[in-house]
């Protein structure tokens, strides 16, 4: 069987993906593109506290303390993530 070559027709990889979307997104605002590099720093960084977190929640409610404490360490990682 002999095969018709599409003159239109590219094949894509996901390099070529991959480059697409990024000048897409360049094209689209500069600023995402310097967010990028941020954005794979803080999301190991935050799964890594947020291990944290639990632990401090199960101590509380085992050790019988309120939810003031509770509240106020929620809190003060909720501001600790907003300074990133």
């Amino acid at each position: 069987m002999i095969e018709e070559k599409n003159p239109l027709h590219k094949e894509f990889g996901l390099f070529s993906n991959f480059s697409y979307v990024f000048k897409a997104m360049k094209k689209y605002s500069k600023i995402l593109v310097c967010m990028l590099p941020l954005g794979f720093l803080i999301f190991p960084t935050q799964r890594y506290l947020w291990s944290f977190i639990t632990k401090f929640v199960m101590d509380i409610v085992t050790t019988g303390k309120g939810i003031k404490e509770l509240l106020f360490i929620v809190a003060e990682f909720q501001f600790f993530l907003k300074k990133i």
